[in-house]
């Protein structure tokens, strides 16, 4: 019999809510030490995926709900396989899990299916795994080019080098939003409105003026070497995907550098592992 997603699942995960503030959005998942999460509406039910990298794809955005995504959820009796298909297809982290009433019962992240793919995956070889591409950043480059460089290639982890191509590091996504910083500013528009304008009509003054909020975020001016992690968890290329498993929940990594020696060969993604289910 095929394993459920209720058997696997994260239950009563912490949700957000719409309306509200982006600047708002930052604090519940740094507070919480989350990825993402489901949004839910006034009456509860799920409307919603939003993470921190919608954060970093809209820049400018002060409304989450300007930024969630409306993605399809899960049901808690859908295959495990199912789900990883649906993960996969999304290519995000996150998936709901809703119940028949539309409330979020559960979320689903790379992390609940490692167990799974250890029993049926586990004796697999890393390098025929690593599909997806991998970047490096060089060490002394400005932080600030992150958002910029992700928001491009899609990817929210990178290997970090010297200027010798020596690996010295990892810098994540996860690094960034936790030092960036958020103000608004208020843009003031004015419109005149003539006697033959079709959107003006009797009684009205004429002109009308609106404001429109947009946020900045402001990323400190750094070198990459201040924010990266050093000395990070590795594997061999010829490693079992199992020994990849185990690092990854052990120490719930999102990725792995993968070395051949001490010289870097790529990055292991966890949803690369669910590639392998799906």
């Amino acid at each position: 019999m095929s394993t459920k997603v209720s058997e696997i699942m994260t239950n009563k995960p912490f949700c957000f809510h719409v309306p509200s503030m982006v600047e708002d959005l930052v604090g519940f998942l740094i507070k919480r030490n989350l990825t993402g999460a489901p949004v839910t509406n006034g009456e509860g039910k799920y409307v919603g995926m939003v993470s921190r990298r919608d954060v970093f794809s809209n820049p400018s955005e002060s409304q989450t709900a300007m930024l969630m995504r409306k993605e399809k959820a899960v049901r808690p009796d859908d295959t495990v396989e199912a789900a990883a298909r649906e993960m996969v297809l999304q290519h995000r982290r996150h998936v709901a899990v809703v119940g028949d009433d539309g409330t979020v019962v559960g979320i689903l992240t790379p992390q609940n299916f490692l167990d799974y793919v250890s029993e049926t995956k586990g004796k697999e070889k890393i390098a025929s795994v690593m599909k997806g591409p991998s970047f490096a950043l060089w060490e002394k480059m400005p932080v600030k080019l992150f958002l910029t460089i992700t928001n491009l290639s899609k990817i929210y982890a990178f290997p970090v080098l010297d200027a010798e191509s020596n690996f010295k590091g990892i810098i994540t996504d996860r690094d960034v939003f936790n030092i960036m910083k958020f103000s608004s500013s208020e843009l003031s528009m004015k419109r005149d409105m003539q006697e033959d304008d079709p959107w003006s009509w009797e009684g009205v003054r004429n002109f009308t003026s609106y404001a429109v909020y947009k946020n900045i975020m402001e990323i400190p001016n750094v070198p990459v070497e201040r924010c990266m992690i050093t000395e990070p968890k590795t594997v061999e290329i010829d490693d079992e995907v199992s020994s990849a498993v185990d690092i990854m929940k052990e120490h719930n990594f999102n990725q792995l550098p993968v070395l051949r020696g001490t010289r870097l060969v790529g990055m292991l993604y966890d949803l690369e592992l669910l590639g392998v289910i799906s």
